[in-house]
């Protein structure tokens, strides 16, 4: 990344923003600010990454206790960059003073077999309860949308909530629009075991 001089962030939202849910971008620090620093997430954040998803499930999904055996077998999959270019990967907000990790995001890369470039789905953003409203989710998603740019991706994609409205204001003032031109449908199963359509009865390991 750049050593390029940053703007001042604009604040982040009070409300935890929820996602859904190997590559460049390098791993040393993207932006230096006056209290914290955010660079590419490693493999010795995995702790820090899993206890923030368990924290983002809790409050954004009515308090969801997700496995965190399981979340960590998800994120270490991603850090660990098994699958080449379409390896999911995150980005990490580390305290200045503490060097304690205090929010990240991560994407998962899509392939286009028309356009022979890659797409990126946010799957996660959340900043710790104590380190809101200081600019952190906002250079996380310029420093993410920065290495997006350097990488050649086509477009960076986010499923928001229709009824969060404090989110959907935070992403359309960081550059994001609604998009209506597509209508997502599923079938299978979500985590829980609930059936959407028709189920194919397989269920993630």
């Amino acid at each position: 990344m750049s050593d390029e001089e940053t703007p001042a962030p604009a604040p982040a939202p009070a409300a935890p923003l929820g996602g859904g849910g190997g590559g460049g971008g390098g791993a040393a620090a993207a932006w230096v600010g006056g209290s914290f620093v955010v660079r590419r997430g490693v493999a010795e954040d995995l702790e820090a990454i899993v206890q923030l998803q368990l924290d983002l499930a809790r409050e954004t999904e009515n308090g969801l206790e997700l496995d965190r055996a399981r979340v960590a077998a998800g994120v270490g999959a991603g850090l660990a960059g098994g699958a080449g270019a379409l390896s999911p990967r995150y980005w990490v907000a580390v305290s200045a003073s503490s060097g304690t990790v205090v929010g990240c995001v991560g994407v998962s890369p899509e392939w286009s077999d028309w356009w022979n470039c890659a797409y990126w789905w946010i799957i996660s953003i959340f900043v710790g309860a104590g380190h809101r409203r200081h600019g952190v989710a906002s250079e996380l998603l310029r420093v993410l949308l920065a290495a997006s740019e350097e990488e050649g991706v086509q477009t960076v994609n986010l499923r928001v909530e229709a009824e969060n409205d404090g989110a959907r204001a935070f992403y359309a003032a960081v550059g994001f629009a609604t998009d209506t031109s597509h209508v997502v449908m599923s079938r299978g199963r979500k985590p829980d075991g609930a059936v959407v359509g028709a189920s194919s009865g397989a269920e993630c390991a």
